[in-house]
């Protein structure tokens, strides 16, 4: 093919779930505002991804500091959300306390070498796709690197605090070949989901 179609890693799921919703968004570029629930997970990425940055700088934060992330994402957003019943408020009260978990009891025990990861782009010729993607987490322990993707939303955590891991496997296969083209290093280590449960 001369026109390899590009996948984003994290689109995967939809791609599987409603290949047409996904050809309809990510093929024909037509844009529904986001909703609620993505939103916050956006903000609560924004926040911990903030916090783990500036330790690996050298010049960290405490986690009410990198909370402003997580606050401005909700309320100055850089596209159009669906609030639906959700208020912008109620999103806050749900996305701090979740970030405050992450930076508190998760972080301490990660060692991250990358933090939201943009990866080189991989295509693979004889299928005509092109894969891209940014990593949440890079991470290395004993094991070697691994990557580590961050869930939020009841349709990723369970109510007893499990992670729902039925249709990330591809996606955190894709992020494993990204990550290991782009900085040159074999993910040997077991790849994490770190689920952080919404109410």
């Amino acid at each position: 093919m001369n026109n390899p179609i590009t996948i984003r890693a994290s689109s995967l799921g939809e791609l599987f779930d409603c290949p047409a919703r996904w050809e309809a968004k990510h093929v024909k570029k037509m844009h529904m505002p986001a909703s609620a629930a993505a939103r916050l997970g956006t903000a609560v990425h924004a926040g911990t991804a903030l916090y783990d940055q500036s330790i690996l700088d050298g010049n960290p934060l405490t986690p009410d500091e990198a909370a402003g992330a997580v606050v401005d994402a909700i309320h100055k957003p850089d596209e159009e959300v669906d609030w639906d019943e959700t208020s912008p408020r109620e999103a806050e009260s749900i996305a701090v306390p979740l970030h405050g978990l992450y930076c508190k009891q998760i972080a301490p025990q990660q060692e991250y070498v990358a933090v939201e990861a943009t990866c080189d782009s991989l295509t693979i010729t004889d299928i005509g796709l092109t894969l891209t993607g940014t990593i949440d987490r890079v991470r290395v322990d004993g094991g070697g690197f691994g990557i580590a993707d961050i869930k939020t939303g009841k349709t990723a955590v369970g109510a007893d605090g499990t992670v729902k891991t039925q249709g990330h496997a591809a996606q955190i296969a894709v992020y494993e070949l990204l990550a290991s083209a782009t900085l040159e290093q074999d993910m040997t280590a077991p790849a994490q989901i770190i689920g952080l449960q919404v109410a």
